[in-house]
């Protein structure tokens, strides 16, 4: 398969989730740590706070299910399948681990979550060798069990959570990962799960794409309205961290809920991506480069967080989010109109497409396949040879892989 197929079987509406992460990301790095809710901007701005992060890890699920597809026993090719699969999830765990721990080191208030994506991607490795049936049994106890052991363990209170900021501390990373960091594996599993699942779906159908929307709203709805029903119901019920919903609280509800917002922002996404393909191009650019913007926001943060922190109201945040937001996305859309991925997803590219045509394109005068124009030369004319996968919503496999999913975000 020639690069240009490649980038015409992606799903379009994964880049623009993605994309809207990142939107949701930078609202939260950049603007107060504690909006004003009872006003409406400072509720609509807070509806980021803990549903941008969930929604990256999702997408990280949708990734790793792509990678995955054609990988169980008795499909043709399966052994070598799996093996390419668990190669490129090894990859990516190898390059988030370490770089995630670096940029946990910058002078930024941003609890960073790349290096949990190292667990994530293994998790979803694993939960995809998984039948459906049994996949859904563990998503549906996973998403009730982890969240409230870790709540009987550690309350709800975000001043519990761990930041280990010294990579060589071996055991406090690893437990920061799993058990007691921002985004542990304990209470965020499920949204990877859930990627998983929804990856297995023909998310090119519109059917499908409606569904994930209408299913996702209305799962959110019970979730976040049971949350309030339940807490308006009596005092004790009010005090109680298990009835909580809100953002990054590591409840059932709370995960649920913003697993929910996820998937319905991911349907969305693919609506719109399979309607306006060609106007919805710029986020699908910086749904494309969402490993190099993550990375890349964290470092200005660090050395000039005057550039970019609007800390003092919810409308000066706006203005910051607004003017990062369009120059991202006009750097990130020339970028990719002339050149096929970005800095840091061509690493993770690197050991598996590194022959596929990484150099600048120059789109013809007429081009079907725009977004992703093709180069100017013919391709062959037989494609028997190409078993490469397409990097998904960022890094490689067919389709969308999401880079993996994930652009990531914090807080």
């Amino acid at each position: 398969m020639t690069a240009t197929i490649a980038r015409r079987d992606r799903i379009l509406g994964i880049d623009i989730a993605r994309a809207l992460a990142i939107l949701g990301m930078v609202m939260v790095h950049f603007g107060p740590f504690d909006p004003d809710t009872t006003t409406t901007a400072g509720w609509i701005y807070r509806t980021s706070y803990g549903r941008a992060s969930m929604l990256f890890v999702m997408l990280a699920g949708v990734g790793v299910s792509l990678l995955f597809r054609g990988t169980h026993r008795g499909m043709p090719d399966a052994a070598r399948r799996r093996t390419v699969a668990w190669t490129k999830v090894a990859w990516r765990a190898v390059i988030f681990l370490p770089l995630g721990l670096a940029l946990q080191m910058l002078p930024t208030p941003v609890a960073v979550i790349l290096h949990y994506y190292a667990a994530y991607y293994v998790v979803g490795g694993l939960g995809a060798m998984l039948p459906t049936g049994w996949l859904v049994t563990l998503t549906a106890g996973w998403a009730v069990i982890g969240p409230t052991a870790y709540i009987a363990l550690f309350g709800s209170a975000l001043s519990v959570r761990g930041i280990t900021d010294n990579p060589l501390d071996v055991v406090g990373v690893v437990g920061d990962i799993l058990v007691t960091g921002f985004y542990p594996v304990m209470t965020w599993a499920p949204a990877v799960l859930v990627g998983v699942l929804v990856g297995r779906a023909d998310l090119r159908d519109r059917a499908t794409q409606w569904m994930l929307v209408t299913g996702g709203t209305v799962v959110a709805a019970a979730a976040y309205g049971a949350s309030e029903l339940a807490r308006s119901s009596s005092a004790a019920a009010a005090d109680s961290p298990y009835l909580l919903a809100e953002g990054h609280s590591g409840t059932p509800l709370n995960v649920v809920g913003a697993v929910a917002v996820a998937v319905a922002v991911l349907g969305a996404s693919l609506v719109l991506g399979s309607l306006l393909p060609r106007l919805s191009f710029p986020l699908v650019a910086v749904g494309q480069m969402a490993l190099t913007v993550y990375t890349g926001h964290l470092l200005v943060l660090a050395v000039a967080p005057e550039w970019l922190e609007g800390r003092s109201s919810v409308e000066d945040a706006v203005l910051q989010v607004a003017r990062f937001f369009v120059v991202t996305t006009l750097l990130c859309t020339f970028w990719r109109w002339r050149v096929n991925r970005g800095p840091l997803e061509w690493l993770l590219a690197l050991p598996f497409e590194s022959r596929r045509g990484d150099r600048p394109l120059t789109p013809p005068a007429r081009n079907d396949s725009w977004p992703y124009p093709t180069p100017p030369h013919n391709p062959p004319a037989s494609t028997e040879s190409s078993t490469s996968v397409p990097r998904p919503s960022a890094p490689p496999t067919p389709s969308s892989t999401s880079w993996s999913g994930t652009a990531p975000p914090s807080r």
